[in-house]
């Protein structure tokens, strides 16, 4: 495997942060929805992405609790370019 690309900065962010509410019941039931599969890189992979959108609301502790729970997640599975990733942006959180 080679090294993660970096988060891009439109990612997720161009489809959640101007819609509101509906978008987080959208990113509530996709996290319910991946959660029930067995696919342990795409559970940590769906929160990474996520936590882009309470940075940009200024909600800094979910935006911390999604990525510890994708940092334990690819920890568990041993996936070490996204683990440094994930700690990379964990260390970048100011609160």
């Amino acid at each position: 495997m080679g090294a993660p690309a970096p988060l891009r900065p439109l990612s997720c962010r161009r489809f959640l942060s101007p819609c509101g509410p509906s978008c987080t019941a959208w990113a509530s039931q996709t996290l319910t929805t991946i959660d029930a599969s067995d696919a342990v890189s795409q559970q940590a992979g769906i929160r990474r992405w996520l936590s882009e959108v309470p940075q940009l609301r200024g909600d800094i502790a979910l935006q911390r609790r999604l990525l510890v729970e994708a940092r334990d997640l690819y920890r568990a599975k041993g996936h070490l370019p996204y683990l440094g990733l994930t700690e990379q942006l964990l260390s970048q959180i100011i609160s």
